[in-house]
């Protein structure tokens, strides 16, 4: 197996549509933006591929299209594998929530957050614009993802 193909096989998930609810798991804290701020500086479509593992020994695959508005909102659809289920483990492209993102000051790191309930997600914008990565801030859980802009 190639270097590239582990790396960019382990450099990879995205719950960033439908994030796992927060239940008896606890959030970090990520230094967070506030509002829209700098949205404008990430706006379009992306590909992404992430890996999720969990304390609990449950993993999961996903593939997303993500839209970035260029206004502070993200979109897209998803489909994923896991072996979180004893019955069906692969769910087909489904519509995930709307959810909000900013920049920093420095418009290269950010977070998206769905609203209460969920974890923030903490990401950084590279490659001038066209590579975006994202983790999960949830605690005793590994999300990471990663996007190409299309």
């Amino acid at each position: 197996m190639s270097k590239k193909f582990l790396l960019i096989t382990l450099a990879t998930l995205l719950p960033l549509l439908a994030p796992h609810a927060v239940n008896a798991q606890t959030c970090g804290n990520p230094t967070t933006c506030s509002g829209t701020q700098n949205a404008s500086a990430l706006s379009g479509n992306y590909a992404c591929i992430g890996v999720s593992a969990s304390a609990a020994n449950q993993t999961k695959v996903t593939v997303l299209r993500a839209s970035f508005d260029g206004a502070g909102n993200v979109a897209g659809k998803s489909a994923k594998n896991s072996n979180y289920s004893t019955t069906s483990t692969y769910s087909d492209f489904a519509t995930g929530s709307g959810s909000q993102y900013c920049l920093n000051a420095d418009n290269v790191t950010g977070v998206i957050s769905s609203g209460a309930g969920t974890c923030p997600l903490t990401f950084a914008v590279g490659n001038g614009g066209k590579t975006v990565r994202i983790i999960d801030s949830e605690q005793n859980r590994v999300d990471v993802v990663t996007c190409a802009h299309q």
